[in-house]
């Protein structure tokens, strides 16, 4: 199964590909319950969030290795006022440890 925009595609097939593995889609979807739908009809498997691969007839498998991961980027004016849930975020982000480490904060020209 396949999802739409995912922005994983095309990575697991470059993985399973040096293991001589070769999988085509053969079913695309936009919505993630419909996809997970036609895994539980037995129509084959998918490779999503572990959060999302919630339904009836669907085991979630984690993947150990290799590790799937992606980079999030958090993006602010600087200077301007944050309402106060923004605000908590910024900081919360900014205060916890990604990777062992603090959160880096770059201006517009140095991010270009």
């Amino acid at each position: 199964m396949h999802r739409n925009n995912c922005e994983f595609a095309g990575y697991a097939d470059a993985i399973l590909a040096e293991q001589g593995v070769t999988v085509s889609p053969v079913y695309w979807s936009d919505r993630d319950d419909w996809t997970l739908a036609m895994i539980a009809a037995g129509l084959g498997f998918g490779f999503m969030p572990e959060h999302t691969a919630k339904h009836p007839g669907v085991v979630a498998l984690p993947i150990t290795e290799p590790e799937f991961w992606r980079e999030v980027n958090l993006v602010t004016v600087r200077g301007r006022r944050h309402s106060p849930a923004v605000g908590a975020l910024v900081r919360e982000a900014t205060q916890k440890k990604w990777f062992g480490e603090r959160a880096k904060a770059l201006s517009a020209a140095a991010a270009e």
